[in-house]
């Protein structure tokens, strides 16, 4: 029934000159993401504040795409109130509620028609079709149109992406992965936009599960594997020089003191999450 994936940010839309370079990762990460799910489509588009990918599939890989806010799987059509009526027609059959609402909005604000009329007529159809309760705050169902470029886009659901920023837009940054903090850390790096390198002190063990999710988010860097940190900061020092450890707020003194770590910029992201937080937020990833 859908033939297109609507795809939103919002972060990104906030970059200035070098917007199109964040846009242009988040496409590359998008293709990869679409490929490695074995998932076909025609082509992406790239479109001011959208980016429109052209296939017949659900796409649900893109849940897990740094940068994205949200997508919809849609319908494309023209921008006549008969034909988005017509294709409306196609997604009605899941209004199996008491109360409704149609909401459009107009990327493009210059097309003529306007978004209170498309809401009024295909809102009065409904109602005429369906019997239906229209109800604008606390509804059952939301049927919406976007107008984008000379497009009616018609569908019913918005999926939430992670947000943050494409992965790959900032520094390869190397991540002790060994307890669930540096899973964390790696993780809120990557939504930073940052390449993460890995770091397994110990033996690869149990850490498979560990790769398995940063890899569905898009960190394709082989794992290194060293017994200690004295290895890591060999790595590091004819690498990036950046290492981010989960260690809580307690441990942060210890860590800074080693002359180990004295010419490397070390990133804390978790230094003020409680363990039950650290939970919550890897059990939402996980999802």
């Amino acid at each position: 029934m859908f033939d297109v994936i609507i795809v939103r940010y919002a972060e990104i839309a906030l970059k200035g000159k070098n917007r199109i370079d964040f846009e242009k990762r988040l496409i590359s990460n998008i293709c990869k993401s679409l490929t490695i799910a074995g998932v076909s489509f025609e082509r992406i588009k790239l479109i001011r504040g959208r980016i429109l990918v052209y296939t017949s599939h659900s796409c649900y890989c893109l849940r897990k795409v740094f940068g994205i806010s949200s997508f919809s799987p849609a319908i494309s059509c023209s921008i006549d109130i008969d034909t988005i009526w017509k294709n409306s027609e196609k997604i009605l059959p899941q209004l199996n509620s008491k109360s409704f609402r149609v909401s459009t909005q107009r990327v493009d604000k210059s097309c003529a028609i306007k978004s209170i009329d498309v809401d009024r007529e295909i809102g009065s159809r409904i109602v005429d079709r369906t019997g239906a309760r229209v109800s604008l705050k606390n509804f059952d169902f939301e049927l919406c149109v976007e107008i984008i470029y000379g497009k009616a886009f018609v569908f019913s659901e918005r999926i939430a992406g992670p947000g943050g920023l494409p992965v790959g837009t900032q520094e390869n940054v190397f991540v002790s992965v060994c307890d669930p903090r540096g899973l964390l850390s790696a993780l809120l790096l990557m939504k930073r936009g940052c390449s993460v390198t890995p770091v397994i002190l110990g033996s690869l063990g149990k850490s498979g599960d560990t790769l398995l999710l940063l890899n569905s988010f898009g960190c394709s860097t082989t794992p290194i594997i060293c017994k200690n940190y004295h290895e890591v900061t060999g790595i590091l020092a004819g690498g990036s020089g950046i290492l981010a450890i989960g260690n809580s707020l307690d441990d942060v003194s210890g860590i800074l003191e080693q002359d180990l770590f004295r010419d490397f910029l070390i990133l804390l992201p978790c230094i003020a999450l409680s363990d039950a937080v650290v939970k919550v937020l890897l059990d939402s990833y996980a999802a």
